[in-house]
């Protein structure tokens, strides 16, 4: 069964803070987490979290079904007398279900003469990793990191999906964007800017309004060539290195160290489904089905000497599934994900 971690920080002042006690509960001490479609809960009130470090608290559980919707509620108590804090929100839930064999019955009445299942199914696997390889759509949001002082690397996990990472599209520290400057340390934008203009880039005494350094350096701050566009916060995508170890995982090289302990690395990436991948994520499934459904039927007929070859079916269920596959790419391109559609262009680099 799929599991779900929730994480998050609490602080004072700002500062990342050991809270007194710190248990999942909301107002009403009905849940601390609870499913949207249902309301029963899944995780009950009053259960502790786990400190992985000052002020940063988690808690996994697993899920009783795949691709739920499930809302959490934190309590803090801290200080004296002891004050409560709290904090609601919202998380998407795992799958380790293999729900693309429910495109089976989609395919089936269209193949004519006696189609083995496993044929069946190895076809979609194959025609679902070439749909995600070409057109890049499954973005998916990787567990957090909590960080270590002086520690640059740090080992990222794409869940129960048999998927590996093929491109890091953006990470962010402690809930801002990373880049580089130019004396090749990591600095995190804490101000909101527009595009390059005669008041950049920042140099000289003004630097440290704009920008803040994460890692550790002689401080003089960053610099950068005339006419360079400046990323908002949220949207940076450079300054980041990754590449894959031995164990087959991947991990994430940042261009120097952290200096702060306990913040929360969040990474967004590309992920790509091994030939065995039968798993995906809901949204990725519901949108797509149609064109997936398509690749499959179109190269079954494409098969030559078979019970169920058909030339000419073949030519026009694949064409469907090069026109889906265009279509998906547009999506990837202008960053549309699960949920309602939103475009964001990317950054001149």
């Amino acid at each position: 069964m799929s599991q779900t971690q929730i994480t998050t920080n609490f602080k004072i002042d700002g500062v990342l803070t050991a809270a007194t006690t710190a248990v999942l509960s909301d107002i009403a001490g009905a849940f601390g987490v609870k499913r949207n479609d249902t309301d029963a809960v899944v995780v009950a009130d009053g259960v502790a979290m786990n400190a992985l470090a000052t002020g940063v608290y988690e808690y996994t559980f697993e899920d009783p079904a795949d691709d739920l919707t499930y809302t959490y509620a934190f309590e803090f108590t801290y200080g004296t007398p002891s004050e409560t804090y709290r904090l609601e929100g919202v998380v998407s839930g795992g799958s380790d279900t293999p729900n693309l064999y429910d495109l089976d019955a989609d395919v089936e009445p269209y193949v004519v003469g006696q189609l083995p299942s496993p044929v069946l199914r190895q076809m979609l696997r194959k025609v679902a990793a070439d749909f995600c390889m070409t057109t890049e759509i499954w973005e998916q949001e990787l567990s957090p990191m909590v960080t270590v002082a002086h520690q640059a690397a740090y080992s990222l996990s794409v869940g129960s999906y048999l998927a590996y990472i093929r491109r890091v599209l953006g990470i962010w520290y402690d809930g801002t964007a990373m880049v580089v400057g130019s004396d090749a340390n990591d600095y995190r934008c804490i101000a909101t800017h527009e595009a390059a203009s005669a008041t950049f880039p920042v140099t000289g005494g003004d630097w440290a309004d704009k920008w803040e350094l994460v890692s550790a350096s002689s401080g003089n701050g960053a610099t950068w060539a005339t006419g360079t566009r400046y990323p908002r916060a949220k949207d940076a995508r450079a300054g980041l290195r990754f590449k894959e170890v031995d164990n087959g995982a991947t991990e994430l090289v940042l261009a120097s160290p952290v200096v702060a302990d306990g913040k929360l690395l969040d990474v967004r990436a590309v992920l790509m489904p091994t030939r065995l991948c039968a798993a995906y994520p809901g949204w990725l499934l519901e949108r797509w089905r149609e064109t997936i459904v398509n690749g499959t039927i179109g190269n079954l007929k494409a098969h030559a000497g078979k019970p169920w070859s058909d030339p000419q079916g073949a030519r026009y269920y694949l064409d469907l599934y090069r026109k889906g596959k265009g279509y998906a790419k547009g999506d990837a391109l202008t960053q549309r994900g699960p949920g309602a559609l939103k475009v964001a262009h990317r950054r001149f680099v």
